[in-house]
């Protein structure tokens, strides 16, 4: 019985490996994986201490990163709302149409009676499957995005404290001259 116990673990293991496999390498989003867009939205170590040089190249570079986030950050919501709005059209439109569809039958002559709305509420979503595995898609790049948002963030929250840090160092350099 032990070997028929790890058989399914090892399944989900491997399923799980595959989904990991996907999203980070053939989920493309504008063009490129996830795994490329997270190496491009790298951020360099902070030193310990810094010039204001390299402050100034560190400020530019989140400069440049901010941009790139956000503009995709807004996309990948734009597309999520997108894809939520159109599998919930699509569930309506099918709901109506089994209506319309039973009731066309029964102006026939045919006695059918209307599903429970939890059993049409069930049907459409398997009829919407690939416009529902749409949304999941969505929300997984739009997570990614935001994740992109809380680590430029937190990057720039660093890096303002730096700059505060030198700007303080060179004040009161200034004024003990």
């Amino acid at each position: 019985t032990e070997n028929v116990t790890q058989k399914p673990v090892l399944d989900s293991v491997q399923s799980f490996e595959n989904i990991i496999n996907f999203v980070n390498t053939k989920l493309i989003f504008r063009g490129l994986s996830l795994e490329q867009w997270y190496n491009q939205t790298k951020f360099p170590e902070i030193p310990v201490f810094a010039d204001k040089e390299e402050i100034l190249k560190l400020n530019s570079l989140v400069i440049n990163k901010s941009e790139l986030i956000y503009k995709n950050t807004a996309i990948a919501k734009g597309a999520l709302v997108s894809a939520k709005a159109r599998y919930l059209a699509n569930v309506q439109a099918y709901k109506v149409n089994c209506l319309d569809e039973i009731e066309e039958q029964n102006k026939n002559g045919a006695k059918k009676s209307k599903p429970s709305s939890e059993i049409l509420e069930a049907k459409a979503s398997v009829h919407c499957k690939n416009d529902q595995q749409t949304v999941v898609l969505a929300e997984i790049v739009y997570d990614f995005w935001k994740y992109q948002v809380d680590k430029l963030q937190l990057f720039n929250t660093r890096l303002t404290s730096m700059n505060i840090s030198l700007h303080n160092d060179e004040k009161y350099a200034n004024a003990n001259t």
